[in-house]
């Protein structure tokens, strides 16, 4: 918080903005710093979440095809530059569910922001939609780095992290798929993963439709946060 406060003054001074290699050098502090702080606050807030266990979900009539639309468009403004691109298909035929609008959109950015830092080359990422009479899926694939069958069956462990090797720039604390399946499981539903190395990764998550919760709270209007107390 110093450093970008310190940036950010220096940026403020009308010498600095006639020195374009300054500029660019206070404004890469800023990016970084920001960045850094924000893989810290995410850590501090799903781990609250997710240690507590018990989960205040306000379960809205969603469509959910819509809020897939706007994460994809967020997602290539961070997958376009690197020359990549995200397909849809969206097929679902039902696609109002039932959801805390706040965890669902964070579950498919877990697997969006996956699918692009386990992508070395340019990020191809799909997402598609189906659904059948019990429930809704939806699934994420990407042609990555992929993961071995060795691996797969620790990835939603609490700060687990699937080693890299010469993948030096992939960043976080192996939070994002323990929070994704803890969550789904919150929303009465189950996330597969099927994966091969230096072939890629697909991940398909199902929420069901008559999903009932003793813990949703169907009247509060604020964002969802963790049960307290």
């Amino acid at each position: 918080i110093s450093t970008i406060s310190i940036a950010t003054e220096m940026l403020s001074k009308p010498e600095i903005s006639v020195d374009p290699a300054r500029v660019i050098r206070y404004a890469s502090m800023i990016y970084d710093e920001n960045n850094r702080l924000r893989l810290m606050v995410e850590r501090v807030l799903q781990m609250a979440v997710l240690e507590k266990g018990k989960y205040k979900l306000r379960l809205r009539d969603t469509d959910v095809h819509e809020l897939i639309k706007e994460l994809v468009q967020r997602f290539l403004l961070t997958v376009r530059p690197r020359g990549g691109n995200i397909c849809i298909s969206l097929k679902a035929e039902k696609y109002i569910l039932k959801v805390d609008k706040i965890h669902f959109n964070n579950i498919i950015s877990n697997l969006f922001d996956n699918a692009n830092k386990y992508s070395p080359e340019k990020p191809h990422i799909t997402v598609k939609t189906w659904s059948d009479d019990k429930g809704f899926y939806v699934s994420v694939e990407d042609k990555g780095i992929g993961i071995s069958v060795e691996h797969q069956k620790h990835i939603f462990r609490n700060l687990y992290r699937v080693p890299t090797r010469n993948l030096h720039n992939v960043k976080g604390f192996g939070l994002g798929l323990y929070y994704v399946k803890t969550l789904t499981n919150a929303h009465g539903g189950t996330v597969n993963v099927f994966s091969e190395l230096r072939k890629g990764s697909r991940f398909e998550l199902f929420f069901p439709f008559n999903f009932q919760n003793s813990t949703t709270n169907e009247q509060d209007t604020e964002e969802s946060q963790p049960t307290t107390g």
